[in-house]
């Protein structure tokens, strides 16, 4: 009786907290790291991240992962700067961490609204929206500030 009680209650009820889902994905503080990362790593940190996000390398003249069957025939549904050299700029690292977050928002919901393209490099597709070009430094980004931006686009 109990069993079956439990097993009727919302995992909330029960004190279990659930990872958000779409657009409520994307945190200020998962930018943050990834942006510090490819500032370390470059895009090989970009394709893992991606990767974990269930994307997959589309061949072709970019740098392009998709999600879900088909994304390689879809136009890119978001791209970011040209990071061919494998290094980041700040900017460039921001703008691939937006791409990740938005991977992370299409990944996490139940009822997928058809299939994704990312890309790094310039060529067909949506263009992310500006991001804060003026900051130096890491710390002096406003990353609540780029995660409102996206959740404003994502889906």
């Amino acid at each position: 009786m109990l069993l079956t009680l439990l097993l009727g209650c919302p995992a909330a009820d029960l004190g279990v907290e659930l990872p958000p889902e779409g657009i409520d994905a994307i945190s200020a503080e998962d930018l943050r790291r990834d942006t510090e990362l490819f500032l370390r790593e470059g895009t090989a940190a970009w394709l893992t991240r991606m990767a974990a996000m269930n994307a997959v390398p589309v061949v072709g003249a970019r740098m392009c992962v998709g999600q879900g069957a088909g994304a390689d025939q879809e136009p890119a549904r978001w791209s970011a700067a040209d990071v061919s050299k494998g290094t980041f700029t700040l900017t460039d690292a921001v703008d691939a961490a937006a791409l990740v977050s938005l991977a992370k928002a299409w990944d996490t919901l139940g009822n997928k609204p058809g299939p994704r393209l990312y890309c790094l490099g310039d060529g067909p597709g949506q263009r992310l929206p500006p991001m804060n070009t003026t900051a130096t430094t890491v710390q002096a980004v406003d990353f609540r500030d780029v995660a409102k931006t996206l959740r404003k686009v994502a889906l």
